[in-house]
């Protein structure tokens, strides 16, 4: 038909033959690399959870361990009432035939008067700091103040706070005396209340010292001297009765020393048991016996002391000397441990005090 012009195709009116065909192969493509990084991110995001849920199942895994962990000393605390690690059953030692000796004493103790005994396993070192914070928080007015003993004169400087005496009694009788006197050691021993002012204190030293039942642990006392006071050679009785109503026994106590504050050192001689004092049948203050050794005690370390031997204290130390004194009595694995144990260092006898 004339005058009629063929209309080119659509794809020359979108933009050329061949530059059209290109231009469309290359916005698929843009479009499929687009949908193949998409899917690495996705890749990559489902790599980053499944690892985090890994880590974090371990992280899990280790805190459920950690707290069943706990959860098993915190019930071995509340057994046992002290200051405990985990550590695997302690073996009980053997008690030699040498050791004990009559009364069930400690045989060589005279020639080795103070030994370094450690704690039982379960219950740990001694808690220094609890006990220091405990011994701060009690008044003046708690503790029992006396004169001097074996000094012959009424000067004061010494005082004491019971934690454990016959039946509880708090009075000076019990706290003092009262676990020397064999019809009142056969007496049942209890805490007293002021055994609540010192919990740290209280719990380790029923864990610590002896594996026997709870009667036997004895007397349990704090005592105090002024600073720079000496106290005079003596003796202190150790032999009480035990045993059951129906089958009492004698027994020598053991005697525990723990220093808390302050310096001391104690002084131990040949001296024979005679009137308790400085002019006992060993010599005129102990000048004239034999030295069986001085011996320095370091703030929280377990000291055996032999006190049926002739002994003086010297407080070294300007500040005063708090030390926790406890009795008990033995069970032959607690006599194995004493008579397994060392002596400490030997040290100098003070020379700024006075020789009686």
């Amino acid at each position: 038909m004339r005058g009629a012009r063929a209309r080119p195709p659509r794809a020359l009116l979108a933009g050329g033959g061949g530059g059209g065909a290109r231009g469309g192969a290359r916005a698929s493509s843009a479009r499929g690399g687009a949908l193949r990084r998409a899917c690495l991110a996705a890749a990559g995001l489902l790599w980053l959870v499944l690892a985090a849920g890994f880590v974090g199942g371990g992280l899990l895994r280790a805190w459920r361990a950690e707290a069943e962990l706990s959860a098993a000393l915190l019930g071995a605390l509340d057994a046992g009432g002290g200051v405990r690690t985990a550590h695997p059953p302690e073996v009980a030692p053997v008690l030699r035939p040498d050791c004990a000796g009559p009364t069930r004493s400690v045989r060589g103790a005279g020639e080795a008067p103070v030994r370094v005994v450690p704690p039982l396993q379960a219950a740990g070192a001694f808690p220094l700091a609890r006990a220091l914070e405990e011994v701060a928080a009690v008044g003046d007015a708690a503790w029992l103040h006396k004169k001097l003993p074996y000094q012959g004169n009424e000067e004061r400087g010494w005082s004491a706070l019971g934690l454990r005496t016959p039946y509880g009694d708090t009075g000076p009788g019990s706290v003092y005396y009262g676990r020397y006197r064999p019809s009142e050691n056969f007496l049942e021993f209890r805490d007293t209340p002021a055994s609540g002012l010192f919990p740290a204190t209280a719990a380790w030293v029923r864990a610590a010292l002896s594996d026997g039942p709870d009667s036997s642990l004895r007397g349990v006392r704090l005592l105090r001297l002024d600073g720079r006071l000496h106290l005079q050679p003596h003796w202190d009785p150790v032999v009480a009765l035990g045993g059951t109503p129906e089958a009492p026994e004698l027994f020598t106590q053991l005697r525990f020393i723990v220093l808390l504050t302050g310096a001391q050192t104690m002084c131990f001689s040949s001296g024979e048991r005679g009137e308790e004092g400085g002019k006992g049948l060993g010599g005129a203050a102990g000048v004239a016996d034999a030295s069986r050794g001085c011996f320095e005690m370091e703030p929280g370390q377990i000291y055996y002391t032999n006190i049926e031997v002739k002994h003086e204290v010297f407080v070294t130390s300007d500040k005063d000397r708090v030390v926790l004194v406890v009795d008990t009595e033995p069970t032959d694995a607690d006599l194995a441990r004493v008579c397994a144990a060392r002596p400490p260092p030997r040290a100098a006898r003070p020379a700024d005090f006075p020789a009686g």
